[in-house]
């Protein structure tokens, strides 16, 4: 029988890429499922930054009869395999069960491109012990690779609590303090206003479909919402436990005003929390909500335009975005105090040049503090992979592996990749940092001194130059090679807000 379950997420450091020092919420959720049933222990190599060494000593002094790894994103595919194989190489009697995005966005390639026993698409909050239930130790899945399907929680209010305990690096335990006190360098959604922090999430799945967006895909089209108590439950045991601001990583949060509202209600009654939504749509934004948000603790926002042309957003990228609406609220947030970062992605195969330079020149006029250019990436299971195929632009089966919004892969009449790429990195540098005000409060926002901050100007012209190069790294992951991630400043798989 099943005695001990150990649930793993990879350090994506491994093979040279950048990673975040976050929570793995998903994993948390898994482990409070488990552990009334399974001995159960989550290790964090991520977090602990443990080399493959310690990773295979940490397996061998747990011994677990299965291991359920995860997997955040497309573009750390090799890094997930890796993970797998030092199971493998450790346990060859382990049975390894892969979760998260790569399963559940690629299941018609997945056990080509790593290997383990049982391949789980979708959310596995409320089925993962009955997966471990029917499962037998040593290996008796070993013979053939099984599919478990996509699944949707359709009733988010799980049990509580969520613990934090039995979570684990090669030195010793991981607390939820531990995760609260990790500044997440050069990332404004991921910088809390007060420390120790905590990330939650209220509400799962987005309507929207943007053409970049596998969203849909990955949490579904329809949103589901946590009921108010169950979350206000769960800030209350974090507040309990010494936390002081939370980072809400919701699609969409305002999706239903008047519960977001009552959300930010209580966060205000706890007293001396603070809070930020790492994505807010700005048709949800009006004054009233904006109140509520200063009044309970939060004065940052995230907007994600997309673009500065409205063709592109209504034939293009398909969002509820009205430009004129959009800046008008930007300048009503800037006048109420708020810290504004806005996002935008360049690069569409109908895009022309003159639409590219177009946002580029409406992101300079906006009065906010951080703008941000990501390139178009055709990621799996997203209506621009589909768009890409048929006009034979990329080939099936190549896509999203190795990218991160940071180095172009489409090429058009209009542009090509490689101009695309210098644009993002030109005009980031010449609209963000034009002033000292300006560099002092990107600074702050995201979490760095001046020092770092000149040193990341330079990090990323020195990455602007090697475009070509990291473009044929991009390739040669497609091939099948295993090479580093992209080191540059990606937004993750997702859009940052819907």
């Amino acid at each position: 029988m099943i005695r001990k379950v150990m649930l793993l997420n990879p350090n994506y450091t491994w093979l040279g890429g950048r990673t975040w020092m976050l929570q793995p919420i998903g994993l948390i959720i898994l482990k409070s499922q488990l552990e009334r049933k399974y001995d159960t222990v989550l290790y964090d190599a991520n977090f602990s930054g443990d080399t493959i060494e310690q990773s295979g000593e940490v397996l061998l002094r747990e011994a677990p009869d299965i291991v359920m790894v995860t997997s955040s994103s497309t573009d750390r595919i090799e890094e997930v395999a890796l993970a797998c194989s030092i199971v493998r190489d450790t346990l060859p009697h382990t049975s390894i069960i892969l979760g998260g995005v790569i399963p559940t966005v690629l299941p018609e390639t997945v056990s080509s491109l790593i290997d383990a026993d049982i391949y789980f698409g979708g959310e596995a909050d409320t089925s993962v012990a009955g997966l471990v239930d029917g499962m037998m130790p040593y290996g008796s899945y070993r013979t053939y690779d099984d599919y478990a399907g996509n699944a949707i929680v359709e009733d988010l209010d799980l049990p509580l609590p969520i613990t934090y305990d039995n979570i684990i690096g090669y030195d010793g335990g991981i607390t939820l303090l531990d995760y609260g006190m990790v500044v997440n360098k050069y990332s404004p959604g991921s910088v809390p206003a007060k420390f120790p922090y905590s990330n939650i999430i209220s509400s799962r799945g987005c309507p929207i479909g943007c053409c970049f967006c596998a969203a849909e895909t990955v949490s579904g089209k329809r949103m589901r919402f946590r009921s108010h108590h169950n979350v206000c439950s769960e800030l209350k045991m974090l507040y309990d436990g010494g936390i002081r601001s939370f980072i809400f990583l919701d699609d969409h949060f305002l999706a239903r005003r008047s519960r977001a509202i009552d959300i930010m209600s209580y966060i205000g009654s706890l007293g001396d929390a603070t809070w930020k939504a790492v994505n807010v749509s700005v048709w949800s934004l009006d004054e009233e909500t904006m109140e509520a948000m200063l009044k309970s603790g939060c004065n940052f926002i995230t907007v994600s335009l997309e673009s500065g042309v409205q063709r592109v957003i209504d034939e293009i990228i398909g969002k509820p975005v009205d430009i004129q609406d959009a800046k008008a609220k930007l300048r009503l947030a800037r006048s109420m105090g708020f810290d504004i970062v806005v996002n935008f992605v360049i690069g569409f195969p109908d895009e022309t040049y003159n639409e590219v330079m177009s946002t580029v020149e409406f992101a300079s006029s906006l009065d906010v503090d951080l703008v941000n250019f990501h390139i178009a990436t055709p990621l799996p299971k997203t209506r621009l992979e589909r768009e890409c195929i048929e006009r034979g632009i990329i080939l099936p089966n190549s896509t999203g592996l190795g990218s991160g919004y940071t180095v172009g892969s489409i090429s058009t009449n209009e542009f090509t990749a490689e101009q695309i790429t210098d644009i993002r990195y030109r005009e980031w540098d010449r609209i963000n940092f034009s002033s000292d005000n300006r560099k002092r409060t990107i600074a702050r926002l995201c979490g760095i001194t001046m020092e770092e901050l000149e040193a990341w100007r330079i990090r990323t012209n020195d990455t602007r130059g090697n475009a070509t190069a990291a473009m044929e790294v991009k390739a040669s992951f497609c091939t099948g090679s295993i090479v580093p991630a992209d080191g540059g400043m990606g937004r993750g798989y997702f859009c940052s807000e819907k």
